[in-house]
């Protein structure tokens, strides 16, 4: 006759289990079977228990008027009182008999993965019905299903109750106890509140079972295909070499979308980017993976082309009237999203630095030098995605990372460093002052090692800001508007006054208010106010005419005519409107030559105008008329007069002039013997034309065509169609067809594809 398990308990009350300190494994249990006592294995299905399970289900949705369907309350707090009953059943099995329970039931596992999936998480926590007696059945499921959890990640519960590691490894991982979409899914629900016995459940799966990183491996390959899906639901075209086109140049690609399939997609970016941020923050050793992988470029690539598409779609289909609080709600959860995306590339980057940090002493000065230029690669990869690199900045200072970099490595480059902040700098469009001497002086601040003090500086301030000798920070114009845009960049949905109210209160640090504000941190009197409070800029009070003038900036300050620094202005000299000159156009302008008499009378008081209007040789060389140069027996040469520039002479004297100077010249051409000289140049143009057409025929008569003379002309075309051709057109045709290939646009459609890359 065949016990029931609760007979063959009763029976183990009485030493009916061999153990002697064994594991598991190698336990044996003795049971009547059909009236013979017989030895079993501890792990074996006939412990299992056929046991009808209720899964669990989301609550009821309240109705508008605030109630739930007619029985709908009652039917999801009896099915919780079901499901609460198994949980314990389970906790108070036996090792051995619990053991077999989730080897070879398969349902048992599958009560504690519905709860893991469709379980809210913290994002959506605030839309679980307000009923405290449906909210304390939920936390009673939520606090046993990880009291299940735990003790499946536990291998030893006592002294003589536990199983062998490298057995429990093997057991867990070939009965997927554990997976990795199971482990992220216990960070998402159990990571804020219980981070230590999660840290401790997920140590213990990896470490008893190294196959577990390899998966992990894998999971990140899936989790880049579930962000290139999403990309391609908005707008992502997928290439041939594996890359996604960016989202602006592909906008006409999107498929149309309906509200409710937006709203999904939300929360399923939400859900993602928050569980992998979960997970690493808790499992350090899991961002090395992450990052191994370049994971962090794809986040980038993400954030910067396809979160700024859902916020254009959000506007296109929920920005209504009769929407507004859907939007409302949308437009929160995308900025909750941003701040988890920005935090997974921050646990991914950082681990260069926190292994850099960690290892200081036995680290050796070339894994240092790969550790930094691995931090400044990533970044400097990054650097396209603009708006990505704004928003990291703003909430992960990278200077701060590069200075705690400099106090473990001395001899890291700093050109790298300073041109990578000032890619960072220009990201922004108005920097503040403050990021701006932040940012330049952060090589002198690299250079020199950090004190104590300076190491504790905040926590100073901090703890000195109540003394009376310490002065509060103030920030007032263009750098509190750029702390306020900082702030709105990622919560878009507070007013600017009440930005400035929790900066104040913040001593201007924008990370600690988006902090406060996200993790809902906020003293009781900034929780108060009007989160849509706007800004009233203060009245600019002047105290008096003079330090207002001083305050001017302009080109014409101090001059003659300025009012505000001359008490008497010359009114003579300001003309108001068009003034006219003596000369009515440019042809007056340009006859008048008054001038010259002006110049005459100074030419006059040199001595060098000769009265009797004899002109000057112009060409004459006064070289060495300084120097003491004889001459020979023939006598001296006799100068030529110094004569009038012909600019200063009057219309009478330049015809006189003229006629002279015609008269000698030719007669001087008629003493020269022989006939004139053909002084005619040919043009050089005609002269290369003549010279390649004699070219040209030379090598034509010697059987050869030269490589500049013209193509062939080949008719192709021939005549009407179906009048029969001549055999030279079909031989061109043919000759055509053959060599296509050496010429034409028959790469067209790649050289496109590359245009289009390069947004042209």
């Amino acid at each position: 006759m065949t016990q029931t398990p609760d007979e063959i308990a009763k029976q183990m009350d009485g030493n009916q289990v061999k153990s002697n300190c064994k594991p598991l494994e190698e336990l044996t249990v003795s049971a009547l079977r059909n009236g013979v006592m017989k030895e079993i294995p501890a792990l074996h299905q006939d412990w299992r228990e056929e046991r009808q399970y209720l899964y669990y289900k989301p609550p009821p949705t309240v109705e508008p008027n605030g109630s739930f369907p007619i029985g709908a309350k009652e039917a999801w707090l009896e099915r919780m009182d079901f499901l609460n009953t198994d949980l314990r059943w389970l906790l108070e099995l036996k090792q051995f008999r619990f053991w077999s329970q989730i080897i070879y039931s398969e349902q048992t596992l599958d009560v504690i993965l519905s709860f893991l999936q469709d379980a809210p998480p913290y994002y959506v926590i605030e839309e679980f019905p307000q009923d405290d007696e449906m909210w304390n059945s939920f936390q009673n499921t939520h606090y046993l299903v990880f009291l299940l959890l735990t003790r499946l990640a536990t291998y030893k519960e006592s002294e003589t109750e536990f199983i062998s590691p490298e057995y429990f490894g093997n057991l867990i991982y070939d009965n997927y106890v554990f997976t990795i979409p199971m482990i992220l899914d216990i960070c998402m629900l159990y990571g804020r509140e219980n981070r230590t016995q999660v840290l401790q459940i997920i140590d213990t799966v990896f470490q008893v079972q190294p196959k577990y990183q390899e998966d992990l491996e894998k999971s990140v390959h899936f989790i880049c295909k579930v962000f290139r899906y999403i990309e391609q639901k908005f707008g992502g075209q997928k290439l041939p070499e594996g890359e996604v086109v960016k989202l602006l140049e592909s906008s006409n690609r999107q498929e149309e979308m309906m509200l409710f399939e937006l709203k999904d997609m939300v929360l399923y970016v939400l859900d993602t980017a928050a569980n992998i941020s979960l997970f690493l923050d808790i499992c350090n050793p899991a961002c090395k993976v992450f990052h191994q992988q370049k994971f962090e470029l794809k986040i980038a690539h993400f954030y910067e082309n396809t979160v700024p598409q859902i916020y254009r779609k959000l506007e296109m289909l929920a920005n209504k009237d009769d929407m507004q609080p859907m939007y409302v709600h949308l437009k929160h959860k995308l900025d909750v999203t941003r701040v988890e995306l920005l935090k997974v590339f921050h646990s991914c980057l950082v681990t260069c630095l926190n292994s850099l940090l960690e290892q200081t002493d036995t680290t050796t000065e070339a894994e240092v030098k790969r550790y930094v230029d691995d931090y400044v690669g990533v970044l400097t990869e990054c650097l396209t995605e603009k708006m990505f690199i704004r928003d990291y900045h703003s909430l992960y200072p990278i200077d701060e990372d590069l200075d705690a970099m400099s106090q473990v490595c001395p001899e890291m480059c700093f050109l790298k460093c300073d041109f990578l902040l000032e890619a960072v700098l220009s990201c922004f469009d108005l920097p503040s002052q403050s990021e701006m001497k932040r940012l330049m002086k952060a090589g002198d601040r690299r250079q020199e090692p950090l004190s104590d003090s300076q190491k504790n500086g905040e926590a100073t301030a901090s703890k000195e800001s109540s003394c009376p000798a310490t002065l509060k920070k103030h920030v007032t114009g263009v750098e509190l508007e750029s702390l306020i845009s900082e702030i709105k960049d990622v919560l878009p949905h507070l007013g600017n006054g009440f930005v400035e109210k929790c900066l104040e209160n913040f001593d201007f640090v924008s990370e600690s208010v988006i902090n406060a504000i996200l993790e809902d941190t906020l003293p009781a009197d900034l929780r108060d106010l009007d989160w849509t409070l706007p800004r009233i800029p203060p009245d600019v009070v002047v105290a008096d005419e003079t330090a207002n003038a001083s305050q001017r900036l302009n080109i014409f300050d101090n001059d003659e005519f300025d009012i505000m620094t001359q008490d008497q202005v010359d009114t003579s000299r300001i003309h108001k409107g068009k003034r006219k000159g003596k000369h009515k156009n440019l042809i007056e302008l340009i006859d008048d030559k008054s001038h010259r008499a002006e110049f005459r009378d100074m030419y006059a008081k040199f001595g060098v105008i000769d009265t009797e209007g004899s002109m000057y040789d112009d060409e004459y060389d006064d070289t060495y008329d300084h120097l003491d140069v004889s001459v020979g027996d023939e006598g001296d040469l006799e100068r030529r007069p110094f004569v009038v520039p012909r600019v200063l002479c009057s219309k009478d004297e330049e015809d006189s002039s003229e006629g002279e100077s015609e008269g000698e010249e030719q007669g001087e051409r008629e003493e020269k013997a022989g006939p004139p000289r053909d002084e005619f140049v040919p043009n050089p143009e005609e002269q290369r034309a003549k010279a390649e057409q004699r070219r040209q025929q030379k090598m034509q008569s010697r059987g050869r065509v030269w490589r500049g003379s013209g193509p062939k002309d080949r008719d192709v075309a021939g005549g009407p169609k179906g009048q029969g051709q001549q055999k030279e057109v079909l031989i061109n045709r043919e000759h055509k067809n053959v060599h296509k290939a050496s010429h034409g646009n028959h790469n067209r459609r790649v050289l496109s594809q590359r245009k289009r890359q390069q947004r042209m």
